[in-house]
């Protein structure tokens, strides 16, 4: 699936792409620095119940947003540089918990995403003002 859109529209966007997802599970989040990654993980948060906003896990490498289906977690794996890092985050009991898990720059997990049913999503900054291109694979 492929959508095309502004950052007006995001919120309709998360919307279809939750619908298209459906119960809880891995989602990675690929694309370039400042293709809209966080941005639609913060759509998706809203959407899925959570009070709070969604903020951008860089330097904390995990954060755990409370909705009314349980804990939604979101990973920025950017800057890890070696696998036994993930370990130490806790990884696999996340990707494990049944939960809505959105991991961002996934490549240093591949080997523990393989356990799990994992969709994956690729945004791109389009070359004309707010554009973005967002796509599915399953």
């Amino acid at each position: 699936m492929e959508w095309h859109y502004t950052l007006p529209q995001l919120p309709e966007v998360a919307n279809q792409l939750l619908a298209a997802l459906g119960t809880p599970h891995v989602v990675t989040l690929e694309g370039d620095l400042g293709a809209g990654k966080t941005t639609l993980v913060q759509a998706l948060v809203t959407h899925l119940g959570s009070s709070v906003r969604a903020t951008s896990p860089t330097f904390t490498l995990v954060q755990a947003y409370p909705s009314p289906g349980g804990p939604i977690y979101h990973l920025d794996l950017y800057r890890l540089r070696a696998p036994d890092e993930l370990e130490a985050l806790g990884l696999d009991e996340l990707l494990g918990s049944g939960q809505w898990c959105f991991v961002e720059w996934p490549a240093i997990a591949q080997p523990h995403l393989a356990h799990y049913p994992v969709s994956r999503l690729t945004l791109t900054a389009g070359g004309l003002g707010e554009g973005r291109v967002l796509q599915l694979f399953n």
